[in-house]
């Protein structure tokens, strides 16, 4: 049973919740976390800057890439202007980034040729636009630092629209990619994914410096798991969570009865929540975060003091029972992670700061640090603001 103070859970529920609806917000939580470590050359990155996978099923084992592309937040959905500032990166001649351009057309299978002008040319002005060489473009930026880090989202391409925030760690030192995602499995819907980003990566290899490159042609990858010999933490979080869903249904159905009497046109909302999608059979709690979500869209007299009080008791439910914080964990992942490169230690060992994790209410953990992360670094003045999620959202510019 978790002895955290009610007011407590609320912020750091509110903070987790945040962290997945807001750019604004995660942005500034990423670029923070980078800027800790970026100034004994750690870690470096390119600043509002992230890379999308869209996937899809290969087979029963495994996901095949759908597409790739690279965006900055201030130029997302206007591609004319993301265009002009991914240009401004490149590192490669015209002849290389053709070459790596027509890599990715073949991986993916479409034949994607622009119209008007000369091909050759137009070829490349559409690799830009799509973002495909940035990756590739910031390791050879940033070559001088022990670490990039590259934010991943990943789109499974099924019709629940979940993505997943994910990463990729340049570890220059040693000439490898590191894949990271929370869960560690690196496996959604019974697939593989791993092995799609790894077959994207393959595109660079001609341009990867000498290390990255095994002697079977191949380039150098694996995951951050594999690589540390660790479970994954929000893995963790899922199978304990999931093991205690009997508790969360008794909860939950005990305030969606006092919500069908008091704003039964929210009731009849939350019951129409799509719960068929295969996703909400491998997560059992999954429903709070749809839940929450609607709370914060739904539309009620302001100063609704039985409203704001339905909605702490789910963020509360959201607090112990929600599994979907893949950014809160990355941030708190990776966190640690840097300040242990930063040590200097010879073998880096994980496997202490994972176990934490491993007891009845892991939130318990990670919400903690999430906390304690966001108000040293991030936003320090944010427990004033409203419960309003959005509100919160909008003081943060």
């Amino acid at each position: 049973m978790s002895t955290t103070t009610r007011a407590i859970k609320i912020r750091s529920a509110k903070y987790a919740y945040l962290l997945s609806i807001c750019r604004t917000f995660s942005n500034r939580a990423f670029i923070t976390l980078i800027q800790e470590f970026e100034r004994d050359a750690t870690v470096a990155a390119k600043y509002q800057y992230e890379m999308h996978l869209r996937l899809d099923f290969a087979n029963e084992t495994h996901f095949a890439l759908r597409s790739a592309g690279s965006h900055f937040l201030s130029a997302f959905g206007n591609d004319a202007l993301n265009m002009r500032i991914l240009g401004r990166l490149s590192t490669l001649s015209d002849a290389a980034r053709s070459g790596i351009y027509q890599k990715y057309i073949a991986l993916i299978g479409t034949k994607q040729t622009p119209a008007g002008g000369d091909a050759a040319v137009a070829t490349v002005e559409h690799a830009a636009t799509c973002g495909v060489l940035a990756p590739l473009d910031l390791v050879r930026m940033y070559e001088s630092y022990k670490y990039v880090f590259i934010s991943f989202i990943l789109d499974y391409g099924q019709d629940a629209g979940y993505v997943h925030q994910c990463g990729l760690l340049v570890d220059n030192v040693v000439g490898e990619f590191l894949f990271y995602e929370p869960y560690g499995t690196y496996i959604k819907y019974g697939r593989d994914y791993a092995r799609a980003v790894g077959e994207f990566l393959q595109i660079y290899y001609d341009e990867l410096p000498a290390a990255f490159k095994t002697a079977d042609g191949r380039v150098r990858c694996t995951t951050f798991h594999t690589k540390y010999g660790i479970e994954g933490i929000q893995n963790i979080i899922l199978t304990t969570n999931n093991a205690a869903a009997a508790e969360f249904e008794t909860r939950y159905r005990t305030a969606l009865d006092g919500i069908a009497h008091d704003y039964p046109k929210l009731h009849a909302a939350i019951q129409a929540i799509r719960t068929s999608d295969p996703i909400y059979a491998s997560d059992k709690t999954l429903v709070i975060l749809d839940v929450v979500s609607l709370f914060n869209r739904w539309a009620t007299p302001p100063g609704d003091e039985k409203y704001l009080e339905y909605w702490t008791t789910m963020l509360e439910l959201y607090y112990d029972f929600n599994s979907k914080t893949c950014v809160s964990i990355t941030l708190v992942e990776l966190f640690n992670f840097f300040t242990e490169v930063r040590r200097g230690a010879e073998f880096i060992d994980l496997r202490g700061f994972t176990a934490e994790f491993k007891i009845g209410r892991p939130n318990d953990v990670l919400f903690p640090k999430l906390v304690k992360f966001i108000e040293t670094y991030v936003a320090p003045d944010i427990e004033s603001v409203e419960l309003n999620i959005q509100k919160i959202c909008s003081t943060l510019g």
